[in-house]
C-alpha cells in the first residue's frame, strides 16, 4: 500500500516538472468532469452551473454479470476558485453473476466540492484539492450498494502541454462495506485530453483503485472520442476497459455535458 501511494505521488510530482509554454488562459464556460475518472483541476466560470447526463453499460466482472447505470451530476461553481458537487443515479439495474436475477432501484449519492488552490499559468500547473462523500441513498441497498457511507479526499493537477491538456488525480479512499467495517485504499489516474479546430477531440485515460469508488476496484484504460457542440456544450462516447481480474472487463459509456450561466456577472 505505501508503495503505491509513493508511486502514485511520484506521477503528480512528474507533472507539476513539465515546463510549458503555455499562455495563461480565460476560465472555460463548459468543463467537462466525464467520461473519465482524472478530473482537471480547473472549473468553469464563476456563476456557472454545469450538468452532465451519461448511460453506461459494464460486463463480466466477479460478482455482476452486467448493469446499466444513469450518471446525473450537477456541477456549480459558487467562485472561481470553488465548485460544490452533486452526483446521483436515478436508475442502476444489474444482473447477478449466479443466479441471473436483476436488481433495478435509485443510486446512491455522492456531495462534495473543489477548490483551486493555484490556476495555471505559463510556467506551473493548476493544482486542486477535493473531497467527496457517498450517501447510502439506494433504494435497494441489499442488492446495490454497500449501504454505507463513504469518503474521498484527492489532489488535482492539470497542464497544458502543447495543445494537449495532461490532467492527475490522486486520492485517498475510506470506504465501509456490508459487514459494518471500514477500508482504506487509493486511487490513481493519468489522462491526455486535446480538442482539434473541427470540434472532435479524443480523451486517453489510465487509472487504478484499491477500493470500490466510482467504479469497482481494479485497473482500467479508457479511450473516448468527444465533439463539441458549441462553448457550453460537448457530446462524448467512451469504451473502458478492465486491466485487472477484479475490474469488468468492459464498459461502454456516452454523454453529454451541459453549462449556463445563472447570473449575470458584472
Amino acid at each position: 500500500m505505501r508503495l503505491a501511494l509513493v508511486g502514485m505521488l511520484a506521477t503528480s510530482g512528474v507533472l507539476l516538472a513539465i515546463p510549458s509554454f503555455a499562455q495563461e488562459e480565460e476560465p472555460k464556460l463548459n468543463q467537462p468532469t466525464r467520461p473519465g475518472i482524472a478530473r482537471s483541476a480547473e472549473i468553469q466560470r464563476a456563476g456557472v452551473l454545469q450538468i452532465e447526463l451519461g448511460l453506461e453499460g459494464r460486463l463480466h466482472s466477479p460478482e455482476i454479470h452486467s448493469a446499466e447505470e444513469t450518471p446525473l451530476s450537477l456541477r456549480y461553481a459558487l467562485l472561481q476558485s470553488v465548485a460544490l458537487d452533486v452526483n446521483f443515479e436515478p436508475v442502476v439495474s444489474q444482473v447477478d453473476q449466479q443466479p441471473r436475477n436483476r436488481h433495478t432501484a435509485f443510486g446512491d449519492t455522492v456531495i462534495g466540492g473543489q477548490w483551486v488552490a493555484r490556476e495555471q499559468s505559463a510556467s506551473a500547473p493548476a493544482v486542486a484539492l477535493a473531497y467527496y462523500v457517498k450517501l447510502p441513498t439506494a433504494s435497494n441497498s441489499e442488492d446495490i450498494g454497500t449501504g454505507r457511507i463513504d469518503h474521498r479526499l484527492a489532489f488535482l493537477g492539470s497542464k497544458k502541454i502543447g495543445d494537449a491538456d495532461v490532467d492527475v488525480t490522486v486520492a485517498y479512499l475510506n470506504v465501509g462495506d456490508r459487514d459494518a467495517g471500514r477500508s482504506s485504499g487509493a486511487l490513481a489516474a493519468v489522462s491526455v485530453e486535446q480538442e482539434f479546430k473541427n470540434k472532435i477531440g479524443y480523451l486517453a485515460e489510465w487509472s487504478h483503485q484499491t477500493e470500490d469508488a466510482e467504479l469497482p476496484r481494479g485497473g482500467y484504460a479508457l479511450g473516448a472520442i468527444t465533439y463539441r457542440l458549441s462553448e457550453a456544450a460537448r457530446l462524448d462516447a467512451a469504451a473502458r476497459f478492465g486491466l485487472t481480474k477484479a475490474a469488468p472487463n468492459i464498459s461502454v459509456t456516452a454523454g453529454l455535458s451541459v453549462s449556463a450561466p445563472l447570473h449575470v456577472r458584472p
